[in-house]
């Protein structure tokens, strides 16, 4: 089953805040696994929270387990 990550952060090249975003632990396609989700609500696809708590365009700085 994939984990779903409900996150907020900000963007590291503005500092402009990211709030109540969507990420997955994997690059699958969600769209036939969750009947109130689909792809175009995911943000990012691949990041393992909280190990990875961004990468070289955002920080993640809360989150929450909310799948």
């Amino acid at each position: 089953m994939i984990k779903i990550y409900k996150v907020s952060g900000y963007w590291l090249d503005s500092k402009d805040t990211i709030s109540d975003c969507l990420i997955t632990d994997s690059d699958e396609s969600i769209d036939d696994d969750y009947e109130n989700l689909c792809d175009d609500d995911i943000f990012y696809y691949g990041m393992d929270v909280p190990k990875e708590m961004g990468n070289h365009e955002f920080k993640i700085t809360e989150w929450e387990v909310l799948v």
